[in-house]
């Protein structure tokens, strides 16, 4: 995120838009094409079709 000019900071206020208090609800943030951060809640079923394409986020095959 450092090289994309992007702060903790921002990523936080992304999270409580969403109504997120705890860090362990969050699957992934993702900084989108537009400059958007997306937010993925943590969920007991893998989210790997919205996974897909994101870089350096690991395949639940391994």
């Amino acid at each position: 995120m450092r090289s994309q000019r992007v702060t903790n900071e921002e990523v936080r206020a992304a999270i409580r838009s969403q109504g997120i208090s705890q860090m362990s609800e969050i699957e992934a943030v993702i900084l989108e094409t537009d400059g958007s951060l997306s937010i993925l809640r943590a969920t007991k079923q893998p989210v790997t079709t919205a996974l897909d394409d994101v870089n350096n986020y690991p395949s639940p095959s391994g």
